[in-house]
Formats: structure tokens, C-alpha cells, sequence
């Protein structure tokens, strides 16, 4: 397994050998997630509750992330 930081270098024969899958890093993370299931429930809720519960969502997620890094171990 390699983790290269882009493909810039890597030909379309490359990538399809290796079976690479892109990760763009505006797609990781918890706020992508976040975003995508407001988008979901706007559909179902008013505006102004889907604005306020993604906020708290952002917060929440941030803090317990901290958290877990300054005072958790973390198998990968």
C-alpha cells in the first residue's frame, strides 16, 4: 500500500494496476458528512433548524475530535 500526496506523476495505466483511488482532502473529515445530511433533512425541515443543528453538529464534532486526540489512543 502507498500513500502518495497527489497523482500528478501517475499515468491512467498507473492508476488502473494499482488500483489507486483518489482522496481529495476537501472530501475527508467529519464535515463532509455533516453538510451532505443537512442537505438530506432541508428537504424535510425548515431552513433555519438545518442552519443552527449543523452548527452545533461542526462544534460537537470538532470538540470530540480534539478530545479524542489529546486524551485517546488510536489503533489504526
Amino acid at each position: 500500500m502507498f500513500e502518495v500526496e497527489d497523482l500528478t506523476q501517475a499515468s491512467p495505466a498507473t492508476v488502473s494496476r494499482c488500483g489507486m483511488v483518489l482522496l481529495e482532502s476537501h472530501s475527508l473529515g467529519h464535515n463532509v458528512l455533516i453538510d451532505s445530511y443537512c442537505r438530506h433533512v432541508s428537504k424535510f425541515v425548515n431552513e433555519k433548524t438545518v442552519h443552527r443543528f449543523a452548527e452545533v453538529m461542526h462544534y460537537c464534532a470538532n470538540v470530540c475530535c480534539e478530545f479524542i486526540r489529546l486524551n485517546c489512543k488510536q489503533c489504526v
